[in-house]
């Protein structure tokens, strides 16, 4: 007997205790049982309840039973499925948010004749350090070079102290003091 009518069977009050023993073992096997049980109960109380289950060839009842419970779980499934995506997808853009927001996705830096202003700002903000400067006529120096992929702020400091003679003395491990009298080429 398939499971359908030994469920139609119990839910009708016609299954013997041997029958109902076995839909209740079979039931307790798997969560997924239990709810498809639950489903063609809904569905059985529904039709009793409203009379529309009518003396009929049991077969065809069972077919439409089968049918709506199969395309209520078709239906589960396709929500499932695109819960999980929009999951995935949010992990993702969170993730790319997090790249961008910590500078990891940045692949570099490019001054052209930028006054040392704009580019302490630039560097404080990326390398979140900073600058002090003593001397503020140094705040108008222009400064050209571009930075790719550098995560060391020393490294860019380096350069910049090259390029206009200038010094940048390390206060502490995220604070810098700018020094010089007058920048190279000013």
């Amino acid at each position: 007997m398939d499971r359908v009518t030994l469920m139609y069977k119990v839910l009708s009050g016609k299954a013997s205790p041997v029958e109902k023993l076995e839909l209740n073992d079979w039931i307790a096997l798997n969560p997924e049982n239990e709810e498809e049980f639950k489903n063609i109960k809904l569905l059985w109380e529904s039709e009793q309840d409203t009379g529309r289950i009518i003396e009929q060839d049991t077969n065809d009842n069972f077919e439409q039973i089968r049918l709506r419970v199969k395309s209520h779980q078709i239906r589960i499934r396709t929500i499932r499925s695109i819960l999980y995506t929009l999951v995935v997808l949010s992990l993702a853009l969170f993730a790319i948010s997090i790249m961008h927001a910590t500078g990891s996705g940045t692949t570099g830096y490019r001054f052209e004749e930028v006054a040392m202003t704009n580019v302490i700002r630039v560097l404080e903000k990326r390398y979140y350090i900073k600058v002090e400067v003593r001397n503020p006529e140094l705040l108008r120096c222009r400064y050209t070079g571009s930075f790719f992929r550098v995560e060391d702020e020393r490294e860019v400091l380096r350069s910049i102290e090259q390029a206009l003679e200038v010094e940048f003395v390390a206060l502490t491990d995220t604070q810098y003091q700018l020094t010089g009298n007058v920048c190279a080429g000013y």
